[in-house]
C-alpha cells in the first residue's frame, strides 16, 4: 500500500524542533519531498494546489499563539493535514485547543526517537494522533465543560501575555491594564492552558512572534 502523504512542509520557529522533524521525516521521504518554510508567506505559497501534503507546526509559528489562522489555511487548501509537535509532555488543554481547530494531531515527546518514529508513521499514513489524556477527555465529553480553558485567546489574555514576555510583574500588569490582581491571575491561568505553557521563556517567545507579526503587517 502506498503512503498517503507524499510531501511534508515543516513550519517550526524553534530550530531544535525543526531539526528533529527534518531528521525524523528523512527516514520516510526523499529529501526533495521535505520542505522547510521560514515565514507564513512561504508556507501559504507552498500550500497552494498542493495535494497529499502534511504540514508540521510548533506552537510558536502562527503569530502570537495558535490562532484561527489555521482555518484560513484550510480554506487555501482543504486537503492539507496539519499536525502540531512538542518537546516533552504537552498540556492537555493545548491538545484540546488543537483538536477543536480540526487539526489531525498533536505529537509530544518528539525528542524521544522511538516514540517519534511511531508517530511519524501515522503522519505519513494520514492518521489522526493525539495524546491519551486528550482523547480520553474528548471521548468522555468532559472537555465541553472546560471550553473556556482552551478556546481562542482573548484580547486581554494576549495583552497580559505580551507584558509577561517583557518581564513585567503582576503588580506592574495591574497598573498598566487597569485590571485587578484577581483578574490578571485568572487571565494568566487561562492563557497558560491555551498556549501549553511550560516555563516563563514561553511568554518571551510569544511576544517576539507577536512583534514579528505586527512588523510584517506594518510593511
Amino acid at each position: 500500500m502506498s503512503n498517503r502523504i507524499k510531501k511534508v512542509i515543516i513550519a517550526c520557529s524553534d530550530e531544535y524542533v525543526k531539526n528533529i522533524m527534518v531528521e525524523g521525516f528523512e527516514k520516510f521521504l526523499p529529501k526533495d519531498r521535505i520542505f522547510v518554510c521560514k515565514t507564513e508567506f512561504d508556507m501559504t505559497q507552498m500550500l497552494i494546489e498542493s495535494e497529499d501534503t502534511a504540514i508540521i507546526f510548533d506552537k510558536f509559528f502562527l503569530g502570537f499563539v495558535l490562532t484561527y489562522q489555521i482555518l484560513r489555511l484550510k480554506v487555501i487548501n482543504e486537503k492539507i493535514l496539519a499536525y502540531f509537535v512538542e518537546t516533552g509532555e504537552c498540556s492537555k488543554y493545548f491538545g484540546l485547543r488543537v483538536y477543536d481547530l480540526g487539526i489531525q494531531g498533536l505529537i509530544p515527546y518528539i525528542e524521544v526517537k522511538s516514540k517519534l518514529k511511531i508517530e511519524l508513521e501515522k503522519v505519513i499514513q494520514g492518521i489522526k494522533t493525539f495524546p491519551e489524556p486528550v482523547m480520553r477527555s474528548i471521548e468522555e465529553n468532559d472537555y465541553l465543560l472546560e471550553r473556556k480553558s482552551f478556546t481562542e485567546v482573548t484580547e486581554k489574555e494576549m495583552e497580559i501575555g505580551l507584558y509577561l514576555g517583557m518581564g513585567k510583574s503582576q503588580k506592574e500588569i495591574c497598573y498598566l491594564t487597569g485590571m485587578s490582581a484577581q483578574a490578571v491571575c485568572t487571565h494568566t491561568c487561562r492563557l497558560r492552558r491555551k498556549i501549553g505553557y511550560k516555563d516563563p521563556s514561553d511568554y518571551t517567545r510569544l511576544s517576539r512572534q507577536a512583534l514579528k507579526g505586527l512588523t510584517r503587517s506594518a510593511n
